[in-house]
């Protein structure tokens, strides 16, 4: 029993010692890196790019879009309807002995009742493009130019006729005096003629010696709008698979943009009625005013642009694909405002025909540098194919896009004119004077335009 004992106590550490042996001297398993949940071999890290043709390292591509787009700058009004209301004026505005310190005056108050606007129209235009896709990564190059016009119009219905109207024969003036009248209104005409009321006599006093001053009242007023772009992109992109039936293109690179607008504004005001304006002088049928005025402003610019291209894949060969990007330019833009204004004005001073003809004209221009921000958004279905064992591949879209030019327009119109003062003048008979100061704004517009796109591409 000893002996047992003995021999066990000396079997056991040799078996310790066996099984260390064992471990130490076996031969070790191939293991692969240690990885968890949140990291990737480095090879594993990468996202892949999206295809390649076969049997080609680098390879071209040529786009053409047919371009079916609407256009138009936003708060650009060609005029507008207004009511005159009569409103008396307070006996201290007038000074005494001044040429109405006998007589009642009453403001017309004008208040807009509709504004007449260009209408949206549809023209085409077309876009191309070359590019190169490398097999690195799935680089690509891509440039492309896109050329579109758009040339709007409207003309504004005659003014309303109602009671009181100074256009419509049957009105008298104390219907005018009672209810005010309406008139179709040129905000766009010469600050030297918007006047923004007139002064009226007591009603005691003849007919003849009254007149009216509402020179920017018009019985005709017509519009057009037209615009040109030029635009040239240089995009560098990679396209790369995100999810199996996700991928998305970063892009980055230039544009370079030309623009021109147009903005031409014409009204015209006949009087086809004899008015007695002053004794013994009668204004004569066929009067009539004609102002004209053309805004032309220019913008060239290049800047930086970028945006995302994602993609989903409903199928193998159907696409839902969009664009969200934007560019910053700068460049420089010039602006022209022409202003014409013709008149005709036969008189009749007792039996004498007398015609008085005015022509006037005058230009203003501006030039200056300034940024001009632009927003891309586009969303359409792609078909693709690839063919002849994925050495060629087509594609064809249909999508909607809309670009966007923040602060694109400047314009100076006046809103008006303010009284200042009333000073004596030896040169007057009635011996006072009032001037006035005329007040402008910068109506500032946006440019918007897109529609529908249709193109197609060729991979080879």
């Amino acid at each position: 029993m000893k002996d047992l004992i003995k021999a066990s106590k000396a079997l056991i550490p040799m078996s310790l010692l066996s099984i260390s042996c064992g471990f130490i001297g076996a031969p070790k398993k191939e293991m692969k890196p240690e990885t968890d949940s949140n990291q990737k071999t480095v090879q594993e890290a990468y996202n892949p790019q999206y295809y390649s043709l076969k049997n080609q390292e680098n390879g071209g591509f040529v786009t053409l879009d047919f371009l079916y787009w609407y256009a138009r700058e936003s708060n650009l009004d060609i005029g507008r309807v207004c009511d005159y209301i009569r409103q008396p004026v307070s006996p201290l505005d007038q000074p005494p002995g001044g040429p109405f310190a006998n007589s009642p005056v009453v403001r017309d108050l004008a208040l807009p009742t509709k504004h007449f606007y260009v209408d949206d129209e549809w023209s085409p235009g077309f876009r191309i493009g070359v590019g190169w896709n490398t097999n690195r990564d799935g680089w690509d190059l891509y440039a492309n130019w896109t050329y579109y016009h758009n040339e709007s119009k409207e003309t504004a219905k005659p003014t309303p006729i109602r009671a009181g109207n100074p256009n419509d024969p049957a009105s008298g003036i104390a219907q005018i005096r009672a209810t005010g009248f309406t008139q179709l209104e040129d905000p766009w005409a010469n600050a030297l003629t918007n006047l923004p009321y007139s002064f009226e006599l007591d009603p005691s006093v003849p007919v003849d010696t009254i007149g009216f001053g509402f020179l920017t009242c018009v019985t005709n007023l017509s519009g057009k709008w037209t615009l040109n772009l030029n635009e040239f992109d240089l995009e560098l992109g990679m396209k790369y698979w995100v999810r199996k039936s996700f991928a998305i293109r970063p892009y980055f690179g230039l544009r370079g943009a030309l623009t021109r607008t147009s903005f031409v504004v014409k009204g015209r005001k006949t009087e086809d009625r004899t008015l007695p304006i002053a004794p013994g002088i009668t204004l004569l049928p066929g009067t009539y005013d004609v102002f004209k005025n053309r805004f032309q402003n220019e913008f060239w610019g290049v800047g930086l642009l970028g945006g995302l291209q994602p993609e989903f894949h409903i199928t193998h060969n159907i696409i839902l694909y969009g664009n969200l990007g934007g560019a910053l330019l700068w460049g420089k833009y010039s602006t022209e405002n022409k202003f014409d204004f013709d008149q005709d004005l036969p008189f009749l001073i007792g039996q004498t025909r007398l015609e008085q003809i005015l022509d006037a004209d005058q230009t203003e221009r501006d030039d200056f540098s300034r940024m001009q921000g632009i927003l891309d958004l586009d969303i359409g279905l792609r078909w693709e194919q690839h063919w002849c064992k994925d050495r060629y591949s087509t594609a064809l879209d249909v999508g909607w896009e809309h670009h966007y030019w923040f602060d694109f327009g400047l314009y100076h119109r006046s809103i008006g004119i303010n009284e200042q003062t009333v000073f004596a003048d030896p040169q007057f008979s009635a011996g006072e004077i009032q001037t006035f100061n005329q007040t402008y704004t910068n109506l500032t517009t946006n440019l918007g335009f897109g529609g529908l796109v249709v193109r197609a591409r060729f991979d080879f």
